[in-house]
This record gives C-alpha cells, sequence and structure tokens, in this order.
C-alpha cells in the first residue's frame, strides 16, 4: 500500500522519531508476542506509520479508503451468471 499522510505540526514530533529510527535502522524490541522488528524493513510508508502508530500506544491505524472508479464494476454487472 502506499499511504496519503496528512497531519498538523502537532505531528513533528512523532514524524522525526520515527523518521530518526529508519535512518538509524532502529531495531524494536520483542514484546512477548512479537519478535524483534528492524524498522527498516517495514518497506511501505503505509505499514511504517501504522506500526509507528501503535508503538506509541496508538489504537487507530492509517489507511486511505481509494474510492474506485465507477467503470471498475461494468464488467461485474454486465458479466451473465451461469
Amino acid at each position: 500500500g502506499h499511504a496519503h499522510p496528512t497531519w498538523s505540526f502537532w505531528a513533528t514530533p512523532f514524524l522525526g522519531r520515527w523518521l530518526r529510527r529508519n535512518f538509524r535502522d532502529e531495531t524494536l524490541p520483542a514484546d512477548g508476542k512479537m519478535k524483534p522488528l528492524q524498522v527498516i524493513e517495514v518497506k511501505e510508508d503505509e505499514d511504517l506509520l501504522n506500526v509507528a502508530t501503535w508503538e506509541d500506544k496508538g489504537t487507530k491505524q492509517w489507511c486511505k479508503f481509494d474510492i474506485p472508479d465507477p467503470v471498475e464494476f461494468d464488467t461485474i454487472l454486465n458479466e451473465q451468471s451461469t
């Protein structure tokens, strides 16, 4: 996936902290349920924003629903049932 991040200046410390962790190739410690995770191994920006949010005790996930083009439904709507 790819993120469409939006934030205000209040998020700057959060974004800076996680950008630093990525640049430094830091490892998040195991927590009993999860094994240690190298931050650099999280390849997608949306995935990293989710990991960062959850590590900072957030309860949401960062995602954007892309509204499909109505033309994409033509195949389904025009399909004949067998």
